[in-house]
């Protein structure tokens, strides 16, 4: 857990410089992100309230029912407001089973991209196309912003021409993925702005190395060095300097660095 917050190589410095693998042992010893330190117990707390909620005072709780829900595709870009408006089906609800589009409209420059919409609508959404086509909006540059937990993340598409998506399924598995579209596990984490191999149902991911060039940049935060970040990465101490124009190795919280 503590991995999926903060990153793999920096809880792997952290045992390295605290000498555990003892999380409270860590978190005691200050070598532990702020954050990481506050999310593993807040996750246990849910955990153990979840599994038992009437000890903590959580009765009469009723499970909100997930729709039935079924890929469709529609022109893009366009508005999930727009779609909103033209089916009739609530912003609200398409903002809320669509959570990879995040920016409130759907990439640029792909003709069509899928979404989710409620099942029993998919038959009449696809019925309605060619009133969706009409809020399709012009001129909107080719750049898609990322961003993960607290990092400031920013992919840009450099030929999207040809590029190929893929919508993740229930069951789908990141090596799966990869092995059908014939790319391997590190090139498709690299293309998505992965940090780990866990992926969503309802995530689209980019499987295309050829048509799709992906530029990353990664601002520093508060205990980062840089060969740490050039690890986290797969890069080296002088590549990354070399990519950032750096004469020495000191960088500054806030920062916006190259790392591919």
């Amino acid at each position: 857990m503590a991995a999926y917050n903060a990153g793999e190589h920096r809880i792997l410095n952290a045992v390295m410089r605290g000498k555990s693998r003892d999380f409270w042992t860590l978190a005691k010893k200050g070598v532990l992100p702020k954050e990481t330190m506050d999310y593993v117990p807040k996750f246990l707390a849910a955990l153990a309230i979840g599994t038992e909620p009437e000890k903590y005072g959580f009765n009469e709780i009723e499970a909100e029912k997930y729709p039935n829900l079924e890929a469709v595709e529609v022109p893009s870009p366009i508005r999930l407001n727009d779609v909103a408006s033209v089916t009739g089906i609530p912003a609200s609800l398409l903002m809320k089973v669509n959570p990879h589009i995040k920016m409130g409209f759907t990439p640029p420059n792909t003709g069509s991209y899928e979404i989710w919409v409620p099942a029993e609508k998919a038959e009449e959404v696809v019925k309605l196309k060619p009133q969706l086509a009409k809020s399709i909006y012009r001129g909107v540059k080719p750049s898609v912003k990322m961003v993960e937990a607290k990092q400031d993340w920013r992919v840009t598409p450099a030929q999207p021409r040809d590029h190929h998506n893929y919508l993740v399924r229930k069951g789908d598995t990141l090596a799966a993925i990869a092995q059908k579209h014939h790319i391997s596990i590190g090139q498709l984490k690299r293309l998505n702005a992965l940090r780990t191999n866990d992926v969503f149902a309802g995530t689209r991911l980019r499987v295309s190395a050829k048509s799709y060039r992906a530029s990353l940049r990664y601002k520093v935060r508060r205990g980062d060095n840089l060969n740490e970040i050039a690890s986290r990465f797969g890069l080296t101490v002088d590549a990354i300097k070399k990519l950032n124009q750096l004469r020495q190795n000191k960088i500054y919280i806030g920062q916006t660095l190259k790392v591919n």
